[in-house]
């Protein structure tokens, strides 16, 4: 959605650059009309001021002349006002007509690509899910206790990625870790001078009575995804698979972004 949201834009632009050189090309006619007018105007006062001479030369009658005179001076201010009045109502009001098909252009124009966006799908980068830290992945032979480190110095992480030759592999709720530190199985271990290993979680969430109930919830509650994938489609997956995360893997496989259910949720809504 972002890229064609780009080209919609440099489209627009374009159109816009267009339409404001066919804008200057009418201005450009309409000041040279007005030009023209004047100079018309001004040759016409020109001959009036030399008729005095030719009729010093022919020596017409200067009675005849002042009367003429007047005769068109009254027709030429009466015809100037006259121009000047309609070439004012025709510019301003063009102006005018112009603006306002500019703005009612430009409101249809907001309320098209509105109508647009609503109708076109939202794929799950337009929710700008969160990057995974890239020290906060592990392998099934990393070390429990090493998991425990980094989940107490990271608080807010409640699920660990599980990676395996760089691609995903699996997730893991921290819970299942908290409860396997705390576990016979992890005690019995270490009092023999074995390593407790995530793969000992794996085992312990599979078959402990202890979280038998909660299997579900602390293994296999995510959805690989792309971010090319539509939010609603990923939301309809997530409540079909009863899944709570969904994790975003590049096109080899290696886990880049998360995003919540409620995430998702958020955005719908507030999509309208």
């Amino acid at each position: 959605m972002g890229n064609k949201a780009k080209k919609s834009n440099e489209t627009q632009n374009q159109l816009e650059k267009i339409r404001k050189s066919d804008d200057k090309s009418k201005s450009g006619l309409e000041f040279a009309l007005v030009i023209c007018m004047l100079g018309l105007l001004t040759l016409l006062i020109i001959a009036l001021l030399v008729l005095p001479s030719i009729v010093s030369v022919f020596k017409t009658d200067i009675e005849s002349y002042v009367e003429f005179g007047k005769w068109i001076v009254t027709a030429l201010l009466a015809a100037f006002g006259a121009w000047i009045g309609a070439g004012a109502a025709y510019f301003f009001g063009k102006e005018n007509l112009r603006e306002s098909s500019r703005s009612t252009e430009q409101a249809l124009k907001i309320q098209q690509q509105a109508i647009k966006d609503r109708f076109e799908p939202a794929i799950i980068e337009d929710i700008n899910p969160t990057p995974i830290n890239p020290q906060f992945k592990f392998t099934e032979k990393n070390e429990v206790e090493n998991v425990i480190k980094k989940l107490n110095e990271n608080v807010d992480y409640w699920f660990v990625p599980i990676i395996e030759a760089e691609k995903l592999k699996d997730i893991i709720h921290s819970e299942a870790f908290w409860r396997y530190y705390k576990s016979d199985e992890y005690k019995d271990k270490e009092a023999k001078g074995a390593r407790n290993e995530i793969e000992d979680v794996i085992k312990f969430i599979e078959s402990s009575k202890e979280v038998e109930q909660k299997k579900d919830k602390l293994r296999g509650f995510f959805l690989r995804v792309t971010m090319d994938d539509s939010v609603k489609g990923i939301s309809n997956m997530l409540e079909i698979k009863g899944a709570s995360v969904g994790v975003v893997c590049d096109k080899n496989g290696r886990p880049t972004h998360c995003f919540s259910r409620r995430d998702i949720q958020s955005f719908l809504l507030a999509s309208g």
